[in-house]
Parts: structure tokens; sequence; C-alpha cells
């Protein structure tokens, strides 16, 4: 596949339920294992600084913590062998380092 043919198309019905993004949107990431598929989202604001949706844009949870101010990237690890319980998101914070979460 020519990468001229591969596009990204906006889904302007995603997330449903209405938007709660209210910072700027820093980084992303996708945990899939077997018939689980997870959107994480770090966001720079005050109030949640992490959303996850499920891959259809449905609300699932959200978290805030004061060890994060300005969320930089994020990733989601399961390790080998690993299932979504064993899950681990890590995100890196400006000026603090990484954060494991």
């Amino acid at each position: 596949m020519k990468h001229e043919s591969m596009r990204y198309i906006e889904d302007s019905n995603w997330p449903k339920g209405g938007c709660r993004f209210t910072g700027p949107v820093v980084s992303c990431d996708v945990l899939s294992v077997g018939t689980i598929t997870e959107v994480f989202i770090a966001q720079r604001t005050e109030a949640e600084k992490v959303i996850v949706y499920s891959e259809d844009g449905t609300f699932l949870r959200s978290w805030n913590t004061d060890r994060l101010g300005a969320p930089h990237g994020l990733r989601v690890h399961v390790p080998s062998g690993g299932g979504v319980e064993s899950a681990e998101v890590w995100v890196t914070d400006i000026g603090q380092g990484i954060d494991f979460i």
C-alpha cells in the first residue's frame, strides 16, 4: 500500500456524548487486548488530565492528579503475555520527569 492512499478521516461524531477536552490535547495511545480497545488521551488542563474512551468514542473514565502539572506524552504498555489488568499507563510531565499512573 502506498502512503498516498492512507488518509485520516475526521469523525465529527467522535467522541460521543459531547467533548470533554478542556485544554490542548498533547498525546494519545491505544490499548488493544483481545476484544478490549480503549483510547487514552492526555490534555493540559486543570480538570481531567487523562481521558479514556472506547474505540467508538464512548466516555469510559478519566482522572486528574496533582502529580501531573503539564502532561507532555502518554504511553500505554501491556507486558508480554499480560492482559488488560496488567496494562501500565506512563505519562511524561514537562519539568517533573516521568510519572507512572
